[in-house]
């Protein structure tokens, strides 16, 4: 754009602004009056619709809230919960007997053990238990030094 343009454009914006500006300042009271009440009149026109449109939502919401809730109620979550429990509770006790941890085979003995006997002796027993089960683990040929 060349320089004559742009100080045109310049001049012609700067121009539009004061124009405006001069005119805004300058109107008559008659003008600015009718201007509020127009304004006045578009700021209650929203409000009534605001609030119109405010309670036709309150009212669509309570009628949601309603029927939600009526379809909770006729779901009865907490009935069917407590009917599964109380048809569950003989197989939870079946359950309770079949894991309970004195039925598994050596606890008893490991708790009696424990009472007992002292760290040492129990290391050593486990050391021995160690050295039986690597005995038993081994094969013939290994016993005899591996030579045929």
């Amino acid at each position: 754009m060349s320089q004559l343009k742009k100080t045109v454009l310049k001049m012609g914006v700067l121009g539009l602004v004061l124009w405006g500006g001069y005119s805004w300042i300058n109107q008559s009271p008659e003008r600015a009056e009718m201007t509020a009440v127009t304004t006045d009149k578009v700021i209650e026109t929203t409000l009534d619709k605001s609030d119109l449109a405010l309670d036709a939502s309150g009212e669509w919401i309570d009628d949601k809230v309603v029927l939600a809730s009526d379809a909770w109620d006729r779901v009865d979550i907490k009935g069917k919960v407590s009917d599964l429990q109380s048809e569950a509770k003989p197989i939870g006790k079946i359950i309770k007997q079949k894991v309970d941890p004195n039925n598994i085979p050596g606890v008893k003995a490991a708790g009696w053990m424990d009472n007992k006997t002292s760290f040492p002796a129990m290391l050593l027993l486990l050391v021995a238990g160690v050295m039986l089960s690597m005995m038993a683990l081994a094969s013939p040929s290994s016993l005899s030094g591996g030579r045929h």
